[in-house]
């Protein structure tokens, strides 16, 4: 009986030593900032990128901003894909038969000249899992984003009603875009 209590108190104590040596928890995605996860400018268009902090602030600022910016661009061809499956199934319906280029044809070189105006709205240090990171979220202002959509209907020489032409950029900034560009990314 002695023998088990020994051995009872000796597996407590060391259950209670691992416990209370065991690492510190892994940060969740539910512990970061809103603007890393889910990066929203209103009526704009942003997106944020984290790269590890190598204390030298400049390059990685400058680095981050780079990613997020390249992130922006699929970001923006991805909503471009959306306007264009939202005019498909709006010209179809009326059996007419338009011409015009699609919108995602025009909208990577019309995407890049509004891109170089993106601007960081947010620049932090985040810790993930551990590590200092440097976090940046760029973003275009609304009226960068109507001067985009309306760069992009201009080129794509497509010609709407302009009930029609507000449809697709409610769809261009909607957040079935910003759901379809989580998916494509996983």
């Amino acid at each position: 009986m002695k023998r088990f209590s020994s051995l009872f108190c000796l597996t407590a104590l060391t259950a209670a030593v691992l416990t209370g040596c065991g690492t510190k928890p892994v940060e969740t995605s539910a512990s970061l900032p809103d603007w890393v996860m889910a990066p929203m400018v209103d009526g704009g268009i942003a997106s944020t990128s984290c790269v590890r902090d190598t204390g030298n602030f400049s390059l990685d600022r400058a680095q981050a901003t780079a990613s997020a910016r390249a992130s922006l661009t699929k970001e923006i061809g991805i909503k471009v894909q959306a306007m264009d499956k939202e005019y498909q199934r709006s010209s179809t319906g009326g059996g007419q038969n338009e011409t015009g280029s699609t919108f995602e044809s025009v909208s990577r070189q019309v995407a890049n000249e509004y891109i170089v105006g993106s601007r960081p709205a947010k620049v932090d240090f985040v810790n993930i899992n551990g590590q200092r990171n440097l976090c940046v979220m760029v973003a275009m202002q609304p009226e960068a984003t109507k001067g985009l959509f309306d760069s992009i209907m201009r080129q794509s020489k497509r010609k709407l009603s302009p009930q029609n032409e507000e449809i697709l950029y409610e769809e261009f900034r909607a957040a079935k875009a910003q759901q379809e560009l989580i998916e494509a990314t996983r």
